[in-house]
């Protein structure tokens, strides 16, 4: 009968226990000084070598030999352990065995010494399962036990105890077994077998295992009965039915690229394959993580269980995307996780939580702002590009002439009448007028530039080109304004090469060679009528302005 890789390689010694050096050491030492404790209480997730090594420790307090203070599993009391034929240690699963009479029965037999050993010792497992009258019932034999009675409790769920149960026991933590650590024990085992195995192979059995030692190892055995040859990464991915890292590594580029037809591909192509979506989603969830260790800096990389080859990606793809970017990401992507709990629909909730990840310009959450804000800030630091302070200036003049804003002068025109009142229709910049053609419309140009734009993947060039208002046509220049509060958003734009791209675009929608010109509203004069008031001027400024925005300059003294 075949017996299982966990079982044929559990731990016999405690130098054979993986990754829990922190405990070992101590027990040795404890055995070493004879100063034993009376319980003891072993915590950690499954799979992490609590059992194994409570059994370990059984034996060595017993053995008739022990050689550097561990078992030597050679003499007739650590054989008649293994083999189970001495009642001195005895192991009880809580699970099955949690009512107060098999805790009655338990304190009846503690009252016997041992038969042959030094000690008697109860393994009890999973014991946290133990109902609350049954923990009552251990609580004063495990606070004052007879000298030669040892208590091991092992659980996975530390928290369920009650403390007075806790504050009788010392308390051991079993940490997750590392990648490292896993992938060597497996070697030693495909040693031991005689099964070849590839160390990528290897390296996904770790990281599905997620800390377990036992997982891995069964995870193993049926990997051996999947293929007589070499065990390979891809027959790891077939039999476990997991998603590759390619995979999962492409989708986050397209993501980061906003293709949204790559990313509805490969979704597409794992639901043809069969592949838990929710598995998938996990799975870009940990990548995006990785992403965001990686940026903290790259002596973080030991917080990251992945492969050096996966890691190189993690890094590339890291250098793509700002750190806000990556918890939007992880933000959406684990709403959509929980939400599929209840959805008859996974593939369409995956498919659309793709399109939102792929237009965070079109994303109104706050978690979308910020990744934007971020994003613009990432390329003004990158481009050396200072924010200009907004100098908004309101000169009031004798009425022949008043300057002020254009957006005052249309408001002035609404407010006094058309009969009385005639549309501007020059532009003064840095003293030079500018004739704007007003008859044209140029929103539809507009609005099919900015679509192009966003198009060619430049998204940030579109977002800040958003924030300015088309206000007409100079000869074959559209006239952009922005608000001065978007200073850094017209110099950002106003660098040759992205002056050059948007001037490229404006040739491919309209087959003609057109340009784009931008200013501020502060760089803006507008001449209205002479005949306006100044009072009628400032009434209406002050519709449109809070007071503490205008300042009034009277006429110079000179």
């Amino acid at each position: 009968m075949h017996k299982a890789l966990y079982r044929m390689f559990r731990p016999m010694t405690f130098s054979d226990v993986v990754g829990q050096e922190h405990i070992t050491r101590t027990l040795k030492n404890q055995i070493a000084n004879d100063n034993t404790a009376h319980a003891y209480l072993f915590c950690g997730t499954r799979g992490t070598g609590k059992t194994s090594t409570a059994k370990i420790f059984a034996r060595s307090i017993n053995c008739i030999s022990p050689v550097d203070f561990e078992p030597c599993n050679s003499c007739e009391i650590c054989t008649g352990i293994i083999e189970e034929s001495i009642m001195d240690v005895v192991e009880i699963d809580a699970a099955s065995n949690n009512g107060v009479d098999d805790v009655r029965e338990l304190r009846e037999n503690v009252k016997y010494p041992p038969s042959r050993g030094k000690y008697k010792v109860y393994i009890i497992d999973e014991v946290h399962m133990l109902s609350q009258g049954a923990f009552n019932a251990l609580l004063k034999t495990l606070e004052e036990p007879p000298p030669y009675v040892v208590f091991i409790l092992a659980t996975t769920e530390a928290h369920k105890l009650p403390a007075t149960i806790l504050s009788r026991c010392q308390r051991f933590e079993f940490k997750r077994i590392g990648m490292d650590d896993a992938v060597q024990r497996m070697r030693h085992v495909c040693e031991q077998t005689g099964v070849q195995a590839d160390d990528d192979a290897l390296s996904l059995i770790a990281m599905s295992s997620q800390g377990a030692m036992r997982d891995a190892l069964s995870v193993l055995d049926q990997c051996i009965s999947y293929t007589s040859e070499c065990i390979r990464y891809d027959d790891v991915v077939s039999l476990l039915g997991t998603v590759d890292y390619q995979t999962i590594s492409s989708m986050s580029g397209a993501i980061v690229d906003s293709n949204i037809k790559a990313c509805l591909e490969i979704v597409n192509e794992a639901v043809v394959w069969g592949k838990d979506l929710r598995h998938f989603i996990q799975k870009l969830i940990e990548h995006f993580r990785n992403i965001m260790v990686m940026q903290m800096g790259p002596s973080n990389g030991d917080m990251i269980q992945l492969t050096d080859h996966m890691k190189e990606l993690v890094a590339k793809q890291s250098q793509s995307i700002t750190p806000q970017e990556a918890i939007r990401n992880i933000k959406i992507l684990s709403q959509v996780q929980n939400d599929m709990k209840y959805s008859t629909h996974p593939r369409i909730m995956l498919e659309v939580a793709a399109m939102k990840l792929c237009t965070p310009s079109e994303d109104e959450s706050v978690e979308g702002l910020i990744s934007r804000i971020a994003r613009i800030e990432s390329i003004v630091n990158k481009g050396g590009i200072q924010p200009s302070k907004p100098e908004r200036q309101i000169e009031k003049q004798s009425p022949e002439k008043v300057e002020t804003c254009g957006i005052a002068k249309a408001s002035a025109e609404a407010s006094s009448g058309a009969a009385s009142k005639q549309k501007c229709d020059s532009y003064k910049c840095s003293e030079k007028t500018i004739d704007v053609s007003t008859g044209m419309d140029t929103e539809p140009l507009w609005k099919e530039l900015l679509r192009v734009i966003k198009q060619d993947k430049k998204v940030p060039v579109q977002a800040m080109l958003k924030e300015g208002k088309p206000q007409g046509m100079e000869g074959s220049m559209i006239i952009v304004v922005f608000d001065d509060a978007f200073g850094f958003h017209k110099q950002a734009l106003s660098k040759n090469e992205t002056i050059s791209y948007i001037n490229g675009v404006l040739k491919r929608i309209t087959g003609e060679n057109m340009g784009i010109k931008l200013f501020l509203e502060s760089e803006v004069n507008v001449n209205v009528q002479d005949s306006l008031e100044k009072d009628t001027a400032l009434e209406m400024l002050e519709e449109i302005f809070p007071p503490e925005m205008i300042e009034i300059i009277g006429p110079s003294e000179e």
